[in-house]
């Protein structure tokens, strides 16, 4: 553990984390104002829209933050919409922003779309970004809650982990118990973007995270791959099992898949039964969590099969 930049002194530590470890959502600066800002926008029920970013942090970031909001507000799932980036692109994309949105939520992105927070602020409308990307400032027409544009302790929190404290304070405000339901979500992004597991915060999210999983995609992927995941959850099998077929859908997925996928991880849509598109299964239903696990299989070997004959372009090209 020394050889891995853990000190000597702090193995035990390591090895025994506690709650104490999660840290204090109030560390992190503007988390105040945030958490005022989306309970306005819920309580006069305005239009939502939230950004979706282009990986496997970026979906769980969303996810986790749609996840809280219709358990905590149901009458707020039809006011929230969502859209997709083609490619692997990031940020807020204007033109996809509906005319009606009042506020804006940028999970895992936006710090420094400083031209854009501007425009948006121009025409009436908040933006909330929830972000661990490091960025020049923060937005002078934005919320920003970012745990590197403040002295958080904690760097190696991916945005996720941000959300999700953000969901905290949530739940400090309106005296619920909501944010922990999503820990499984936390534990797969901050695995997905290879974040710091020497963090003890970081490691202790991911272990009570790999240990109550609840999501219908995690569970579901997790039983598909039960053999080679042996039984259980770790960080290793996560990263080798899990996250690269969410990858794979973020960058070579179509539009229709990237929703599939996203609807997965959301349990207001999961579990809801949609016409199969299993071979030979014509006529026949399925949930979309089942749809989706297939589907990530067959987007990563479509990727795969790509990945290959690029190599067998370029060895060629050296050769000759």
């Amino acid at each position: 553990m020394v050889n891995r930049g853990i000190p000597y002194n702090e193995i035990y530590h390591y090895t025994h984390l506690t709650k104490k470890d999660n840290l204090s959502c109030d560390l992190l600066k503007n988390i105040d104002k945030a958490a005022e800002m989306l309970l306005k926008h819920i309580n006069a029920q305005d239009e939502i829209y939230m950004i979706v970013d282009s990986d496997a942090d970026g979906y769980t970031a969303a996810a986790t933050m749609m996840n809280y909001i219709t358990e905590a507000f149901p009458n707020m799932k039809d006011h929230i919409s969502y859209s997709f980036h083609e490619g692997k692109k990031h940020g807020i994309n204007l033109l996809a922003v509906p005319a009606s949105t009042k506020l804006v939520i940028a999970a895992d992105s936006s710090s420094n779309d400083y031209a854009i927070h501007q425009q948006l602020h121009s025409c009436g409308i908040d933006v909330l970004v929830l972000d661990h990307h490091i960025a020049e400032k923060e937005s002078e027409n934005a919320c920003v809650v970012n745990n590197q544009l403040c002295d958080y302790p904690n760097k190696s929190l991916s945005g996720v982990g941000v959300v999700y404290k953000f969901c905290q304070k949530l739940d400090e405000i309106l005296h619920m118990h909501c944010a922990d339901n999503q820990l499984d979500l936390v534990m797969l992004g901050l695995i997905g973007d290879v974040m710091d597991l020497r963090s003890f915060e970081t490691r202790y999210l991911c272990e009570l995270g790999m240990h109550q999983v609840h999501n219908p995609f995690i569970s579901s992927m997790a039983e598909k791959n039960a053999f080679s995941l042996k039984g259980e959850l770790t960080p290793i099998g996560v990263a080798f099992y899990i996250v690269p077929l969410v990858n794979a859908i973020t960058r070579v997925g179509s539009m229709e898949e990237k929703e599939l996928l996203f609807k997965s991880m959301l349990y207001s849509e999961a579990y809801k039964e949609v016409p199969s598109t299993k071979r030979g299964c014509k006529g026949q239903t399925e949930t979309i969590v089942e749809q989706a696990v297939r589907v990530c299989t067959n987007v990563k070997n479509r990727q795969t099969k790509v990945r290959d004959a690029a190599v067998e372009t370029i060895e060629r090209v050296i050769k000759e």
